[in-house]
């Protein structure tokens, strides 16, 4: 027999839930930051910040994030529209001065980003290969 009991708390994954989520996103407008020098109480978008608007825990968030449920697509496409937010804030910012650029920089590594340079002392293209000396033997 099937129980319609379920454990733990109710979801609180709803439409209010994705409306502010998208205020949120909203509220970074980069015009205003721009004219107002970053001043705001959060310099750029974040997962955190995402948690405060809405009234969740991080947990409850990622785990959001991570399921598979095609309800919880649009709640995707939210959290990634800040993370893209995020990484042009960072790269203006860091640009023009409006973050610490080692702060800026840090940050960006979440995104692909990074500050190693490869050194090919092997020369795996042959283009420092040195040359075959060549001998000629000759008679006398």
């Amino acid at each position: 027999m099937a129980s319609n009991y379920y454990a733990g708390r109710p979801e609180t994954y709803n439409d209010q839930l994705m409306k502010d989520s998208i205020e949120y996103i909203e509220s970074f407008d980069l015009p205003q930051l721009e004219r107002e020098g970053f001043s705001k109480n959060e310099a750029i978008p974040s997962i955190v910040g995402l948690c405060k608007a809405v009234g969740r825990g991080k947990t409850t968030i990622y785990n959001w994030l991570s399921d598979k449920d095609e309800n919880k697509a649009p709640f995707r496409d939210i959290c990634n529209a800040l993370l893209e937010l995020q990484e042009l804030l960072l790269l203006s910012g860091g640009l023009v001065g409006g973050f610490n650029p080692q702060v800026a920089k840090m940050i960006l590594t979440k995104h692909g980003y990074s500050d190693k340079q490869e050194l090919d002392h092997t020369s795996t293209d042959g283009s420092m290969t040195p040359p075959v000396p060549q001998y000629k033997i000759v008679d006398e």
